[in-house]
Protein backbone atom coordinates (compact mmCIF):
# COMPACT_ATOMS: atom_id res chain seq x y z
CA UNK A 1 0.00 0.00 0.00
CA UNK A 2 1.35 3.41 -1.00
CA UNK A 3 0.67 6.40 1.27
CA UNK A 4 0.76 9.52 -0.92
CA UNK A 5 -0.51 11.94 1.72
CA UNK A 6 2.90 13.54 2.46
CA UNK A 7 4.39 13.42 -1.03
CA UNK A 8 4.55 17.22 -1.44
CA UNK A 9 6.87 17.57 1.54
CA UNK A 10 10.05 17.31 -0.51
CA UNK A 11 12.23 17.31 2.61
CA UNK A 12 10.51 14.35 4.27
CA UNK A 13 12.14 10.88 4.10
CA UNK A 14 11.78 9.15 0.75
CA UNK A 15 10.14 5.88 1.77
CA UNK A 16 9.44 4.50 -1.70
CA UNK A 17 10.84 5.48 -5.08
CA UNK A 18 9.89 4.27 -8.56
CA UNK A 19 12.75 3.31 -10.85
CA UNK A 20 13.13 1.17 -13.96
CA UNK A 21 16.01 -1.23 -14.48
CA UNK A 22 16.91 -0.95 -18.17
CA UNK A 23 16.87 -4.10 -20.26
CA UNK A 24 16.89 -4.95 -23.94
CA UNK A 25 15.49 -1.53 -24.83
CA UNK A 26 19.02 -0.13 -24.57
CA UNK A 27 19.81 -2.00 -27.79
CA UNK A 28 17.44 0.38 -29.56
CA UNK A 29 20.00 3.15 -29.08
CA UNK A 30 22.25 3.22 -32.14
CA UNK A 31 24.18 5.93 -33.93
CA UNK A 32 21.09 6.42 -36.09
CA UNK A 33 18.66 6.78 -33.15
CA UNK A 34 20.72 8.88 -30.73
CA UNK A 35 18.81 12.07 -31.47
CA UNK A 36 15.43 10.32 -31.39
CA UNK A 37 16.07 8.96 -27.90
CA UNK A 38 18.14 11.98 -26.77
CA UNK A 39 21.21 9.93 -25.87
CA UNK A 40 24.63 11.55 -25.98
CA UNK A 41 26.31 8.31 -27.06
CA UNK A 42 25.52 4.65 -27.60
CA UNK A 43 25.71 2.97 -24.17
CA UNK A 44 27.25 -0.34 -23.24
CA UNK A 45 24.11 -2.15 -21.99
CA UNK A 46 25.90 -4.25 -19.38
CA UNK A 47 27.85 -1.28 -18.05
CA UNK A 48 24.65 0.81 -17.99
CA UNK A 49 22.89 -1.89 -15.97
CA UNK A 50 25.78 -2.25 -13.52
CA UNK A 51 25.77 1.47 -12.82
CA UNK A 52 21.99 1.47 -12.49
CA UNK A 53 22.20 -1.37 -9.98
CA UNK A 54 24.77 0.59 -7.97
CA UNK A 55 22.41 3.56 -7.96
CA UNK A 56 19.46 1.48 -6.80
CA UNK A 57 21.62 -0.08 -4.07
CA UNK A 58 22.62 3.40 -2.88
CA UNK A 59 18.95 4.25 -2.32
CA UNK A 60 18.44 1.04 -0.40
CA UNK A 61 21.47 1.86 1.76
CA UNK A 62 19.85 5.21 2.51
CA UNK A 63 16.66 3.47 3.66
CA UNK A 64 14.46 3.94 0.58
CA UNK A 65 12.49 1.06 -0.90
CA UNK A 66 13.07 0.80 -4.66
CA UNK A 67 9.97 -0.16 -6.65
CA UNK A 68 10.85 -1.27 -10.18
CA UNK A 69 8.59 -0.59 -13.16
CA UNK A 70 9.61 -3.84 -14.82
CA UNK A 71 8.79 -5.83 -11.68
CA UNK A 72 5.37 -4.24 -11.21
CA UNK A 73 4.45 -4.79 -14.87
CA UNK A 74 6.25 -8.08 -15.45
CA UNK A 75 3.04 -9.99 -16.23
CA UNK A 76 1.65 -7.23 -18.47
CA UNK A 77 2.79 -8.58 -21.84
CA UNK A 78 1.63 -5.53 -23.77
CA UNK A 79 3.48 -3.14 -21.47
CA UNK A 80 6.68 -5.18 -21.47
CA UNK A 81 6.63 -5.42 -25.27
CA UNK A 82 6.25 -1.65 -25.47
CA UNK A 83 9.01 -0.95 -22.93
CA UNK A 84 11.41 -3.24 -24.80
CA UNK A 85 11.48 -0.64 -27.59
CA UNK A 86 11.57 2.52 -25.44
CA UNK A 87 15.13 3.35 -24.41
CA UNK A 88 14.25 6.23 -22.06
CA UNK A 89 12.06 4.39 -19.58
CA UNK A 90 14.90 4.53 -17.03
CA UNK A 91 14.18 8.24 -16.57
CA UNK A 92 11.00 7.84 -14.54
CA UNK A 93 11.15 11.34 -13.02
CA UNK A 94 10.04 12.96 -16.26
CA UNK A 95 7.10 10.68 -16.90
CA UNK A 96 4.88 11.28 -13.89
CA UNK A 97 4.35 13.15 -10.64
CA UNK A 98 2.56 11.87 -7.56
CA UNK A 99 0.33 14.30 -5.65
CA UNK A 100 -1.74 13.80 -2.47
CA UNK A 101 -4.78 13.24 -4.71
CA UNK A 102 -3.18 10.88 -7.21
CA UNK A 103 -0.68 10.63 -10.04
CA UNK A 104 -0.28 13.00 -12.97
CA UNK A 105 1.01 11.59 -16.26
CA UNK A 106 3.20 14.31 -17.72
CA UNK A 107 3.83 15.47 -21.30
CA UNK A 108 7.01 14.50 -23.15
CA UNK A 109 8.69 16.93 -25.52
CA UNK A 110 10.97 14.36 -27.16
CA UNK A 111 9.42 12.19 -29.87
CA UNK A 112 11.23 9.14 -28.52
CA UNK A 113 9.38 9.52 -25.22
CA UNK A 114 5.85 10.45 -26.27
CA UNK A 115 3.40 7.86 -24.98
CA UNK A 116 5.79 6.55 -22.31
CA UNK A 117 3.89 8.14 -19.37
CA UNK A 118 1.09 5.62 -19.91
CA UNK A 119 3.41 2.89 -18.67
CA UNK A 120 3.71 4.72 -15.36
CA UNK A 121 -0.07 5.04 -15.38
CA UNK A 122 -0.24 1.26 -15.49
CA UNK A 123 2.18 1.10 -12.57
CA UNK A 124 -0.03 3.50 -10.62
CA UNK A 125 -3.04 1.30 -11.35
CA UNK A 126 -1.21 -1.74 -9.98
CA UNK A 127 -0.03 0.13 -6.87
CA UNK A 128 -3.44 1.58 -6.09
CA UNK A 129 -2.49 5.20 -6.87
CA UNK A 130 -5.44 6.94 -8.57
CA UNK A 131 -4.85 8.84 -11.80
CA UNK A 132 -5.50 12.53 -11.22
CA UNK A 133 -4.91 13.58 -14.82
CA UNK A 134 -2.57 13.64 -17.80
CA UNK A 135 -0.94 16.30 -19.96
CA UNK A 136 -0.43 14.44 -23.22
CA UNK A 137 -1.12 14.78 -26.08
CA UNK A 138 -1.28 18.58 -26.20
CA UNK A 139 0.53 19.54 -22.99
CA UNK A 140 4.30 19.51 -22.52
CA UNK A 141 5.91 19.48 -19.07
CA UNK A 142 8.44 16.94 -17.79
CA UNK A 143 9.10 15.89 -14.22
CA UNK A 144 12.69 17.09 -14.16
CA UNK A 145 11.20 20.56 -14.45
CA UNK A 146 9.09 20.21 -11.30
CA UNK A 147 9.87 20.36 -7.57
CA UNK A 148 7.72 20.56 -4.48
CA UNK A 149 8.67 22.98 -1.71
CA UNK A 150 7.61 22.72 1.93
CA UNK A 151 4.36 20.92 1.31
CA UNK A 152 2.19 23.65 -0.16
CA UNK A 153 4.22 25.00 -3.09
CA UNK A 154 5.15 23.59 -6.48
CA UNK A 155 8.02 25.02 -8.50
CA UNK A 156 8.14 24.52 -12.27
CA UNK A 157 10.51 25.59 -15.00
CA UNK A 158 9.30 27.31 -18.16
CA UNK A 159 11.94 25.90 -20.45
CA UNK A 160 12.48 24.30 -23.83
CA UNK A 161 10.44 21.24 -22.88
CA UNK A 162 7.28 23.00 -21.72
CA UNK A 163 4.46 24.74 -23.52
CA UNK A 164 1.55 26.94 -22.49
CA UNK A 165 -0.96 24.09 -22.66
CA UNK A 166 1.13 21.93 -20.37
CA UNK A 167 1.63 24.66 -17.79
CA UNK A 168 -2.03 25.65 -17.83
CA UNK A 169 -3.28 22.10 -17.38
CA UNK A 170 -0.65 21.38 -14.73
CA UNK A 171 -1.66 24.46 -12.75
CA UNK A 172 -5.28 23.30 -12.72
CA UNK A 173 -4.23 19.85 -11.51
CA UNK A 174 -2.03 21.35 -8.79
CA UNK A 175 -4.99 23.35 -7.51
CA UNK A 176 -7.12 20.20 -7.60
CA UNK A 177 -4.40 18.37 -5.64
CA UNK A 178 -4.52 20.99 -2.88
CA UNK A 179 -1.34 22.94 -3.57
CA UNK A 180 -1.51 26.59 -2.49
CA UNK A 181 1.17 28.24 -4.61
CA UNK A 182 2.91 27.75 -7.96
CA UNK A 183 6.27 29.32 -8.76
CA UNK A 184 7.24 29.35 -12.43
CA UNK A 185 10.92 29.91 -13.21
CA UNK A 186 11.82 31.24 -16.68
CA UNK A 187 14.81 29.29 -17.94
CA UNK A 188 17.68 30.28 -20.18
CA UNK A 189 17.06 29.45 -23.86
CA UNK A 190 17.96 25.82 -24.37
CA UNK A 191 17.66 24.90 -20.68
CA UNK A 192 15.95 21.56 -20.20
CA UNK A 193 14.94 21.01 -16.56
CA UNK A 194 15.30 22.88 -13.29
CA UNK A 195 16.85 19.83 -11.61
CA UNK A 196 20.02 20.76 -13.45
CA UNK A 197 20.35 23.92 -11.37
CA UNK A 198 17.98 23.76 -8.37
CA UNK A 199 17.50 20.72 -6.12
CA UNK A 200 16.27 20.87 -2.52
CA UNK A 201 18.04 18.56 -0.08
CA UNK A 202 16.32 19.88 3.05
CA UNK A 203 13.60 22.43 3.71
CA UNK A 204 16.30 25.06 4.24
CA UNK A 205 19.13 23.79 2.00
CA UNK A 206 19.42 23.55 -1.77
CA UNK A 207 22.02 22.86 -4.43
CA UNK A 208 21.94 25.82 -6.79
CA UNK A 209 23.60 27.12 -9.93
CA UNK A 210 23.00 30.87 -9.36
CA UNK A 211 23.38 32.12 -12.96
CA UNK A 212 20.54 29.84 -14.01
CA UNK A 213 18.23 31.45 -11.44
CA UNK A 214 19.25 35.00 -12.28
CA UNK A 215 17.84 35.06 -15.80
CA UNK A 216 14.46 36.74 -15.27
CA UNK A 217 11.87 37.07 -12.48
CA UNK A 218 9.89 34.02 -11.43
CA UNK A 219 6.11 34.19 -11.54
CA UNK A 220 4.57 33.42 -8.14
CA UNK A 221 0.86 32.60 -8.20
CA UNK A 222 -1.48 32.05 -5.27
CA UNK A 223 -3.59 29.12 -6.47
CA UNK A 224 -6.42 29.98 -4.07
CA UNK A 225 -6.88 33.67 -4.91
CA UNK A 226 -5.25 33.87 -8.33
CA UNK A 227 -3.01 36.73 -7.19
CA UNK A 228 0.27 36.94 -9.10
CA UNK A 229 3.56 38.63 -8.34
CA UNK A 230 7.11 38.50 -9.68
CA UNK A 231 10.37 37.94 -7.80
CA UNK A 232 13.87 36.83 -8.68
CA UNK A 233 14.26 33.21 -7.61
CA UNK A 234 17.44 33.81 -5.65
CA UNK A 235 15.57 36.44 -3.63
CA UNK A 236 12.69 34.00 -3.12
CA UNK A 237 15.09 31.43 -1.68
CA UNK A 238 16.74 34.01 0.55
CA UNK A 239 13.37 35.25 1.79
CA UNK A 240 12.50 31.66 2.76
CA UNK A 241 15.83 31.23 4.59
CA UNK A 242 17.11 28.58 2.20
CA UNK A 243 20.88 28.17 2.39
CA UNK A 244 22.47 27.50 -0.98
CA UNK A 245 25.35 25.21 -1.89
CA UNK A 246 26.38 26.84 -5.14
CA UNK A 247 27.86 24.92 -8.04
CA UNK A 248 29.82 25.81 -11.15
CA UNK A 249 30.83 23.90 -14.26
CA UNK A 250 33.99 22.88 -12.39
CA UNK A 251 31.88 20.61 -10.16
CA UNK A 252 31.18 18.33 -13.11
CA UNK A 253 28.21 17.40 -15.24
CA UNK A 254 24.87 17.06 -13.39
CA UNK A 255 26.45 18.26 -10.13
CA UNK A 256 23.06 19.50 -8.86
CA UNK A 257 21.24 16.32 -9.87
CA UNK A 258 21.18 14.68 -6.44
CA UNK A 259 18.25 12.94 -4.76
CA UNK A 260 17.39 13.59 -1.13
CA UNK A 261 16.44 10.39 0.69
CA UNK A 262 15.97 12.19 4.00
CA UNK A 263 17.07 15.68 5.10
CA UNK A 264 20.70 16.21 4.04
CA UNK A 265 21.09 12.58 2.97
CA UNK A 266 21.73 12.49 -0.75
CA UNK A 267 22.60 10.23 -3.67
CA UNK A 268 24.26 11.48 -6.85
CA UNK A 269 27.17 11.06 -9.23
CA UNK A 270 30.51 10.35 -7.61
CA UNK A 271 32.44 13.09 -9.38
CA UNK A 272 30.51 15.87 -7.60
CA UNK A 273 32.82 15.44 -4.61
CA UNK A 274 32.80 19.06 -3.49
CA UNK A 275 29.00 19.11 -3.30
CA UNK A 276 28.98 15.92 -1.24
CA UNK A 277 31.65 17.30 1.07
CA UNK A 278 29.63 20.48 1.59
CA UNK A 279 26.58 18.44 2.57
CA UNK A 280 28.57 16.32 5.01
CA UNK A 281 30.03 19.48 6.56
CA UNK A 282 26.44 20.39 7.37
CA UNK A 283 25.79 17.13 9.18
CA UNK A 284 24.55 15.17 6.19
CA UNK A 285 25.51 12.00 4.39
CA UNK A 286 26.27 11.53 0.71
CA UNK A 287 26.70 8.51 -1.54
CA UNK A 288 28.27 8.96 -4.95
CA UNK A 289 27.78 6.39 -7.70
CA UNK A 290 29.57 5.88 -11.02
CA UNK A 291 27.91 7.34 -14.09
CA UNK A 292 30.21 6.83 -17.07
CA UNK A 293 27.50 4.89 -18.89
CA UNK A 294 24.42 6.37 -17.23
CA UNK A 295 25.30 9.89 -18.32
CA UNK A 296 25.13 8.78 -21.96
CA UNK A 297 21.36 8.96 -21.56
CA UNK A 298 21.65 12.67 -20.69
CA UNK A 299 20.24 12.11 -17.22
CA UNK A 300 21.40 12.03 -13.62
CA UNK A 301 20.21 10.13 -10.54
CA UNK A 302 17.42 12.64 -9.90
CA UNK A 303 16.12 11.97 -13.41
CA UNK A 304 15.92 8.23 -12.70
CA UNK A 305 13.62 8.52 -9.69
CA UNK A 306 9.90 9.16 -9.31
CA UNK A 307 9.00 9.69 -5.65
CA UNK A 308 6.07 7.51 -4.59
CA UNK A 309 5.87 7.89 -0.82
CA UNK A 310 7.37 10.11 1.85
CA UNK A 311 7.31 9.36 5.56
CA UNK A 312 7.17 11.46 8.69
CA UNK A 313 10.28 13.54 9.47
Amino acid sequence: MIDISRITYEHYPLNKVLMHRPGEELKAVTEDTLRYFNFAAVPDPEGFQREFDALADAFRQMGSEVVLVNEVLKDDEEAMAYISKRANMTYTRDLALVTPKGGILLGMAIDGRKGDPEMIGRVFDRLGIPRLGQLEPEGLLEGGGISYFRGDTVIVGRCSRTNAAGLQKFEALMKQAGLKRMVTIPCHPGAVHIDGFLVFIDQDLAIVHPPSLDFAPALIKDLETGAVREQMMLDFLNDHDVEMITITEDDGWAAANFVMTRPRHIVGYEWAERVMNEVEKRGGKAIGVPGKELRKGNGGPHCMTCALERGLP
